[in-house]
């Protein structure tokens, strides 16, 4: 209901932002009863309020060039809607521009105030002196000094003036004109005589009233859009073009005199093609071709009385209606207006000699459109003949500008082919190479112009008169060099990506002449690249700039210098602001790479980037970075690395940086193997961040590269490392599925492979990876832990750091998430033959256990209070996250390899005891059970060493709780005995050996019942080795207890000796024979007399050639 906020909806439905503009068509639909599932863009809009215009007409001076736009549109279409609306609009239009017109007040004349008269003023006919030398030729039938032309005659069929003789006078007096006038001001002022700047007094213009004006010449230029639906009749039509040719065309303002000329260009484009439009404008244009003057009668209802009639403002309405003329001249007929097609034709050509940039431009889109009216066709030949002379010899710089317009506009309207037909190109070329420097520069006018109007058309003919432009670069005359840079500039930001394949082998080739003209040009035009399309700069500057770079060692200084202009020329396309602020900095970096390459790479880093890099910010950047990664010292080094890596990722497109790659990526490699870590490690995540950015596609060789270097014989641990690194960022950058199979397939494999240096450069992989790839690598983790332990086995020194510090960067990563999987092949580890490896899973246990209890690995005694509460803490965090079975486990297997047949694994398990544990016998006496467990699992292995490790933990487990552990362990013992296998019993007799050893008297006297049941047992066992080992034990019971023993024992042995049964015979006398090996002397005295007592039976006969045969040797 609000009427403000409605006319805001339709001013953004036509907003140039597609957003915007959806969101404010949805918005309009839906005020309008439409339901919210709408197509909005098939769905036309409902037509605004009558009293659109009011609100929307402040908008069109908007400084925001968006919303001026978007509020002419609004209008245009408004109008197309409300067709009844249209004259009452346009006239409010003509009226806000007006009001904004400044008013040009008349100066009455100054009273004589001196004692001479004054002159005369001179009579109205002789303000003759606006027409100027425009250097075209004039043929002698035809030079006229009125503005009428004797074409203008054969439209009108009026008589051409005649010459009269003040005017010669006049003509004869004038002062030649000079070569070249570049201030604008100056050039339009020629058109001014004194007697007319005495008249006027203009009123004081300004920026606001001026951008009133060009808002309301940008509704009426709106109204011819297609889409806006606009209908103009004849009456309304008259007051527009009446408003134009009274205000818009004598504007004094540059800017808007062209949006005026432009608009009644399209105006009568659009709404001048009905018998009645043309019957009215024809004779109204050739009215103020004639006069200068606007026909007032057809501005109606809109007031006349600012309207400018000044001499200069005639002239200017002559230059402007022309444009309009070649417009009107498009609707007539081709057999009966010829004549007065062809007389409009030779208007714009001479309006071409008019010294203003936009009358020649807009002239120049007139005239092209004309070429195939009437008999034009017939007079191609002739207008281009013309057209070359005057712009190859003109004596002004306007007609020479003017008379390349002129080709331009009639090539492009003929068609490409006129270029060939009528020998455009080589006259052109010609010109550029040889004549005078107005010839060379008029040339070069033809062939910017042609470049910018035929566009990618007009490329294959660019290799042609590169020579030749190139050749314009270097000439003497500083003009001629200022329209070649122009030239250039302009074909280049029309190339496309092919012609720029065309031309920049030729350029590139004509910078390895050994002619410094010749080089400096070559430099000139390369530099001229940076006016190329965004699309085609970011092909051709990785090229370009290496090359300008290439130039700062040349021996000629004005070679240097060149190079330092085209750098300049690169820098100011750069659309990166940060880039921009610190481009001097980078430039400097070019110019002298050896002190300032570290400043420019600390400017960089320390840029805090808001906006994309462009290609051109590349091209200036990757030099730097280039020579940073080629320097000597690693903070160069460490930033281009870093640099590299991050620059992918602020470009908009990541294409725009593979030109780059090939200079790059060899420097990267170079670093990658760096000998410093950091560099080493930089370079690596640089390649990782290029790969993520690019795709691994982009570099097919890198991979296979590194995989090469990781496994060569020629390679160090350095290099080794390097590549490691680099292959574990690409293969991170790649994702977890890429890692996981070339892991698989490809690296761990190699695990085993009989070279040392291969399996080096698996466990170098296995140490970046699993902190590179993070949790995804818990997948591997069961596989690579084989290769770890393998390593940690490997009989090269070098293998084995690697493989434990590769198993302490898997611990610290993965060791509290995945503690069950890594635990485990620890606590194997400490079980292995190879006590390399056991000293390692140590290592690898005490940091994992000191990492899961917040604490550090403790070193020397550790015996203060401190660490003492330490390993309190600790050991209580340990239970909290192993759980009470897992910690009982993993401290009982830390435990036995304190008792370690090899000094070294003792030594570190006492180390890692100490951080995890604060009081021992405690400890033990809660791990007890599990703790008898390992031990007899250890002694029932077989393996000698592990039941001699578990039966040296089973004597210092007794030694430290005596009492407390014997009922534990005795029946243990007894129940392994009975219950296990050959090995167990040879076990449980070296474990009862321990223990008895390392037990007082006392203490296995409470228990010498069940001692002497085992040991007797163990005696008389059918396996040698658990006899042997049974021998032992009751030796140490003999030390220990002493004659009793034998009390005990051997008379049991005797009464089995005698038994019937004889498998209990045998027994006993295997038991007896066994206590003879260890104690002959005192048992011989013992047994002898009781098997020779009579009578002697046949058992007691086998007793004493068994025990004969022990005893032997004593």
């Amino acid at each position: 209901n609000n009427p403000l906020v409605e006319n805001r909806i339709w001013l953004n439905c036509f907003d140039k932002n597609d957003r915007i503009k959806h969101a404010a068509r949805k918005a309009w639909l839906l005020t309008n009863g439409n339901d919210a599932s709408v197509d909005v863009d098939e769905t036309p809009l409902q037509p605004p309020s009558k009293m659109y215009a009011v609100p929307l007409l402040p908008l069109l001076s908007h400084d925001d060039t968006s919303i001026s736009s978007a509020a002419a549109a609004a209008i245009a279409h408004a109008m197309g809607m409300h067709p009844d609306s249209t004259e009452k609009n346009i006239i409010k239009l003509c009226n806000t521009y007006i009001s904004s017109f400044p008013a040009i007040v008349e100066e009455e004349k100054p009273k004589q105030s001196s004692v001479f008269p004054e002159a005369p003023a001179p009579a109205p006919k002789k303000p003759v002196k606006k027409v100027i030398d425009t250097g075209l030729k004039k043929k002698p039938t035809t030079k006229k000094i009125s503005s009428v032309s004797s074409s203008m005659a054969k439209i009108t069929g009026a008589p051409a003036p005649k010459k009269v003789a003040a005017t010669k006078k006049l003509l004869a007096k004038t002062a030649p004109v000079k070569e070249r006038t570049l201030d604008q001001e100056a050039l339009m002022g020629q058109f001014k005589t004194p007697s007319a700047a005495k008249k006027e007094n203009v009123e004081a213009d300004s920026d606001s009233k001026i951008a009133t004006r060009m808002g309301v010449l940008l509704a009426i230029s709106s109204l011819t859009d297609s889409s806006a639906k606009v209908k103009l009749d004849l009456p309304v039509l008259k007051i527009v073009i009446g408003f134009l040719m009274a205000f818009g065309l004598g504007d004094g303002n540059e800017a808007v005199r062209s949006a005026s000329r432009n608009a009644s260009r399209d105006i009568v484009a659009k709404f001048g093609s009905s018998e009645e439009a043309i019957s009215f404008l024809l004779p109204q244009l050739e009215s103020v071709l004639k006069t200068g003057q606007a026909d007032e009668s057809s501005l109606g209802p809109i007031s006349s009385e600012k309207v400018p009639r000044s001499l200069a403002t005639t002239d200017l309405r002559k230059e402007g209606v022309v444009v309009s003329l070649g417009s009107i001249a498009l609707y007539l007929k081709d057999d009966t207006d010829a004549d007065k097609i062809d007389g409009i034709i030779d208007m714009l050509l001479n309006a071409l000699t008019t010294p203003s940039e936009e009358v020649q431009s807009s002239v120049a889109l007139a005239l092209s459109k004309l070429m195939k009216k009437g008999r034009t066709q017939q007079r191609i030949e002739a207008l281009l003949n013309n057209l070359m002379t005057e712009c190859i010899h003109g004596k002004t710089l306007a007609s020479r500008r003017g008379a390349a317009y002129g080709i331009s506009a009639v090539v492009k309207g003929s068609g490409i082919a006129s270029l060939k037909k009528y020998d455009v190109v080589k006259r052109l070329e010609e010109s550029c190479t040889s004549g005078s420097p107005s010839s060379k520069e008029g040339a070069l006018f033809a062939i910017e112009l042609l470049s910018s109007r035929l566009g990618i058309l007009f490329e294959p003919y660019v290799i042609v008169l590169l020579p030749a432009l190139l050749k314009a670069f270097s000439d003497s005359n500083d003009y001629v060099r200022a329209a070649a840079e122009t030239t250039v500039g302009l074909i280049m930001s029309n190339l496309s990506g092919h012609g720029v394949k065309l031309v920049m082998p030729a350029v590139l080739e004509a910078f390895n002449e050994p002619e410094w003209r010749t080089k400096q040009a070559s430099i000139h035009m390369l530099g001229s690249m940076s006016h190329c399309a965004p699309k085609q700069l970011a092909s051709c500057l990785p090229k370009v700039v290496p090359k300008l770079t290439e130039a700062f060692s040349d021996t000629h200084p004005k070679v240097k210098s060149s190079a330092e202009e085209a750098l300049e020329e690169i820098c100011k396309v750069i659309k990166n602001p940060e880039i921009s602020s610190i481009s001097s900095t980078l430039l400097s970096a070019l110019t002298d790479p050896a002190n300032a390459t570290l400043r420019a790479l600390e400017a960089l880093i320390s840029t805090e980037f808001l906006h994309a890099i462009d290609a051109p910010s590349l091209s200036i950047i990757i030099p730097v970075v280039h020579r940073g990664l080629r320097d000597r010292t690693a903070t160069t080094k460490r930033y281009a690395a870093l640099i590299s890596g991050n620059i992918c990722t602020m470009v908009n497109d990541p294409r725009d940086f593979v030109p780059y790659l090939p200079v790059l990526l060899p420097d990267l490699k170079s670093t990658l193997l760096d000998p410093i870590p950091d560099v080493r490690s930089i370079s690596a995540k640089s390649l990782g961040s290029l790969t993520r950015g690019l795709g691994e596609a982009t570099f097919p060789d890198l991979r296979p590269w590194l995989v090469e270097t990781l496994t060569s014989d020629e390679a160090g641990s350095v290099e080794r490392s390097g590549a490691a690194q680099g292959l574990t960022e690409i293969l991170v950058a790649g994702g977890a599925h890429l890692t996981e199979n070339v892991m698989l397939k490809e690296i761990l494999p190699l695990k085993s492979h009989p070279k040392a240096g291969t399996r080096e450069g698996v466990l170098w992989v296995l140490t970046f990876l699993p902190s590179a790839l993070g949790q995804a690598y818990s997948s591997l983790i069961d596989s690579s832990l084989p290769a770890l332990l393998s390593g940690l086995a490997d009989d090269n020194e070098v293998v084995r750091e690697v493989a434990l510090r590769a198993g302490r960067v898997l611990v610290k990563s993965h060791g509290k998430a995945h503690k069950d999987k890594i635990l485990p092949s620890l606590e194997d580890g400490l079980r292995n033959e190879d006590y390399r490896i056991r000293v390692a899973s140590l290592t690898l246990l005490g940091d994992l256990l000191s990492m899961l209890g917040g604490t550090k690995v403790a070193k020397g005694n550790a015996d203060t209070q401190d660490d003492i509460r330490q390993a309190e803490r600790a050991q209580a965090q340990i239970a909290l996250v192993l759980g009470n079975e897992t910690r009982k486990r993993v401290l009982s297997s830390l435990y036995l390899s304190r008792s370690d047949t090899a000094a070294i694994v003792r030594q570190s398990a006492v180390q890692v005891w100490k951080t995890v544990v604060s009081v021992t016998p405690r400890t033990l006496r809660e791990i007890l059970s599990e703790l008898v467990d390992q031990i007899v699992s250890a002694l029932a292995s077989g393996d000698p060493e592990r039941t001699q490790v578990a039966g040296r933990c089973l004597g210092d487990i007794v030694q430290k709780l005596g009492d407390q552990v014997l009922p534990e362990i005795i029946p243990v013992l007894r129940d392994s005995l009975y219950r296990g296998d050959e090995h167990t019993r040879q076990g449980v007799c070296v474990g009862l050996s321990e223990v008895i050893s390392c037990s007082s008297k006392e203490q296995i006297i409470k228990f010498l019942d069940i001692i002497v049941k085992v040991v007797q047992d163990a005696l008389c066992d059918d396996n040698d080795l658990v006899r042997k080992m049974a021998s032992s034990c009751f030796q140490s019971l003999h030390q220990v207890v002493g004659a009793r023993t034998l009390d005990e024992v051997v008379p049991a042995l005797l009464v089995g000796m005698e038994s019937t049964n004889e498998t209990a015979k045998a027994r006993a006398l295997k038991g007896m024979t066994g206590i003879l090996s260890v104690r002959s002397h005192e048992l011989l005295p013992y047994i002898i007399p009781r098997l020779l007592k009579a009578p002697l039976t046949i058992s007691h006969a086998d007793a004493l050639g068994s025990i004969s045969a022990a005893t032997s040797d004593t």
